[in-house]
C-alpha cells in the first residue's frame, strides 16, 4: 500500500512532464479546440497558440521535474525516518496532490502573463510596419 500512495504521489509530475512532448507537437500546429493550450488570448492566432504552447511546455517541463525531486524528498524523508503508517503516506501523497495542482495551474498565470506582452508586442510591429 506504502508503494501506491508513493505512485499516486508522483502522479502530477510526471504527468506534467510526460505532457511536454504533446505542447510541443501543438506548438507547430494550428489552434484547435481539443488539444494544447487554450484560452482566449492563446486562440486568437496562430502566432499566439505557437508562443503559448511552446511556453507552456517549457514551463510544465521545468515545474514537473523541480516538483517531482520535491516529491521524492519528501517520500524518501517519509521512508527514511521509519514512518510505514499508511494514513501517514496516504494525507502525505493528497498534500503533495494538491500542490501538484497549484504547481500545473501556475504556470498558466505566467504564460497569459507572457502572452498579453507578446500580442502587444505584435501588435505594435503591426501598426508601425503598416504606416
Amino acid at each position: 500500500m506504502l508503494w501506491f500512495t508513493f505512485a499516486m504521489g508522483l502522479l502530477i509530475p510526471v504527468a506534467m512532464v510526460a505532457c511536454y512532448p504533446v505542447f510541443v507537437h501543438r506548438s507547430h500546429g494550428e489552434p484547435n479546440s481539443w488539444s494544447g493550450y487554450r484560452s482566449p488570448l492563446a486562440m486568437k492566432n496562430t502566432r499566439n497558440w505557437r508562443e503559448a504552447n511552446r511556453l507552456c511546455g517549457r514551463y510544465w517541463l521545468r515545474w514537473g521535474i523541480g516538483f517531482g525531486l520535491a516529491c521524492l524528498l519528501v517520500f524518501v524523508a517519509l521512508f527514511a525516518s521509519g514512518n510505514r503508517v499508511v494514513g501517514v503516506w496516504e494525507t502525505t501523497s493528497l498534500v503533495l496532490a494538491g500542490l501538484g495542482l497549484v504547481a500545473m495551474a501556475v504556470p498558466a498565470l505566467l504564460v497569459e502573463r507572457r502572452l498579453v506582452e507578446f500580442d502587444a508586442s505584435a501588435d505594435a510591429s503591426t501598426s508601425s510596419a503598416a504606416r
